[in-house]
């Protein structure tokens, strides 16, 4: 892993969940990502750690593909994303948030395509942390 990853990876204690910032499960940190978050890093936004998220792969193509085809909820997403960087910290309560903004955006978007007729929303995009578990389990919450 970079340098910054690893920093952020310590910082936010990513494995008390075992989840990135959208709520993924971490299946192999070596491929988590990071995500700009407030200066893009085609505006020569630098990975720093007050600049980013870190995803796993999933998670950042799919919030790329919500972010150019639906920025409000892209950006309500990323606002949510942006607190938990502010807060030094992965809590719950922010990812239940980003589960039903990704809700709302797979309930908006479930009959789009892609320019080649494929489906936008793969199967694997659901696979999210909440969507296998209940986070009020008292096992989930240590």
């Amino acid at each position: 892993m970079r340098k910054i990853i690893n920093l952020m990876f310590n910082k936010y204690n990513v494995m008390r969940y075992g989840i990135d910032f959208m709520g993924y499960i971490i299946t192999d940190p070596s491929k988590l990502s990071f995500h700009h978050l407030i200066i893009p890093e085609e505006d020569g936004g630098l990975e720093r750690i007050e600049n980013g998220a870190l995803l796993m792969r999933r998670a950042h193509d799919y919030l790329h593909i919500i972010e150019h085809t639906d920025r409000p909820i892209y950006e309500a997403i990323r606002a949510e994303m942006i607190l938990i960087n502010f807060e030094g910290k992965i809590e719950m309560d922010r990812i239940i948030r980003i589960n039903y903004l990704l809700k709302m955006y797979e309930e908006k978007h479930k009959e789009d395509t892609t320019e080649k007729g494929l489906i936008l929303i793969k199967a694997d995009f659901k696979n999210r942390f909440l969507n296998r578990v209940n986070p009020w389990d008292s096992e989930n919450t240590a």
